[in-house]
C-alpha cells in the first residue's frame, strides 16, 4: 500500500474548504431570495393598494361649537358629537365623493342680556341673570348634512398617508332653545361646508385608519347667526 498522509490531509482540507464555500454560497442565495421576496411583497402591496379605486369610511368626532348669536344675544354651547359616512372614488392621489354627517350638541347659556329685557323666571338661574347678564340655556341641537367632497390623499411612506378634503352641501338644522319658562324650536335648510385634514395608516390593502381635524359650519338663519365648529376625531375605512 502507498500511504501518503500529507496528500490526504491536503485533500481533506480541500474538501472542507469546498464544503464551507458551498454552505456560505447557499446562505447568501437564501438571504438574497428572502430580500427579493420582501421587496416583491412590498411592491405588490403598493401596486395593489393603488389599484383599489373605491373607499368607504366611518367617522366619529368630538365637536366643539364656537360662540354664536341668538337674536341680539350671545349664545354658547356644550361640546357635542358628530358621526359621518363617506364614499370616495379615487383618481391616483385625488378623489371625489359624498358624505352624510350627523351632528348633535346642546346649549349652554345666553349672554349679553340687559336688566331691562323681559325674561320671566323665578329660579336661581334667573336671579343669577339679574346680577351677571347671562343665564343658563337648555335644549338639544341637531344637524343632518349631505355634501359633495373632493380632495388630495398623497402617500408619505408605504404605510402613512395624508388626507385633505373640502366639502360643500345642504343640511337640515333642528334647534331647541329653552330659557326658564320659554321654549323655542326652529327648523331650517342651511348651506353646509367643511375642511378636513389628517394623517392616516394603511394597515393592508383593504383597511385604513385616519386621525383628523375638521373645521365646518352652517349659514345663518332667521334667529341664529352662522355657526362654526372645531372637531377632532378618528375614521375607519375599507378600500375595494
Amino acid at each position: 500500500l502507498d500511504y501518503q498522509p500529507e496528500t490526504r490531509i491536503a485533500n481533506g482540507e480541500t474538501v472542507l474548504v469546498t464544503e464551507t464555500n458551498k454552505l456560505s454560497s447557499d446562505k447568501t442565495n437564501e438571504n438574497e431570495s428572502k430580500k427579493t421576496g420582501e421587496e416583491e411583497s412590498q411592491s405588490n402591496f403598493i401596486a395593489d393598494g393603488n389599484s383599489k379605486r373605491n373607499s368607504f369610511s366611518f367617522y366619529y368626532g368630538f365637536t366643539m361649537p364656537n360662540k354664536s348669536n341668538f337674536r341680539k344675544y350671545g349664545i354658547q354651547f356644550h361640546e357635542g358629537q358628530q358621526f359621518s359616512l363617506e364614499y370616495l372614488r379615487k383618481f391616483d392621489s385625488f378623489f371625489l365623493g359624498t358624505t352624510f354627517a350627523t351632528k348633535v350638541y346642546e346649549n349652554k347659556k345666553i349672554t349679553g342680556i340687559r336688566s331691562d329685557d323681559t325674561i320671566k323666571g323665578r329660579s336661581a338661574d334667573y336671579i343669577h341673570l339679574v346680577e351677571t347678564g347671562q343665564i343658563n340655556a337648555f335644549g338639544q341641537n341637531r344637524l343632518f348634512a349631505l355634501s359633495i367632497n373632493g380632495g388630495w390623499k398623497p402617500n408619505l411612506t408605504d404605510r402613512i398617508f395624508m388626507k385633505n378634503k373640502i366639502s360643500m352641501g345642504m343640511a337640515f338644522s333642528d334647534r331647541e332653545l329653552k330659557i326658564e319658562e320659554q321654549m323655542l324650536t326652529q327648523y331650517d335648510m342651511v348651506l353646509y361646508y367643511s375642511f378636513l385634514s389628517g394623517l392616516g395608516i394603511q394597515w393592508n390593502n383593504f383597511f385604513h385608519t385616519l386621525f383628523y381635524y375638521q373645521f365646518d359650519g352652517q349659514t345663518e338663519t332667521e334667529r341664529f347667526d352662522d355657526q362654526t365648529f372645531h372637531e377632532l376625531g378618528i375614521s375607519f375605512g375599507i378600500d375595494y
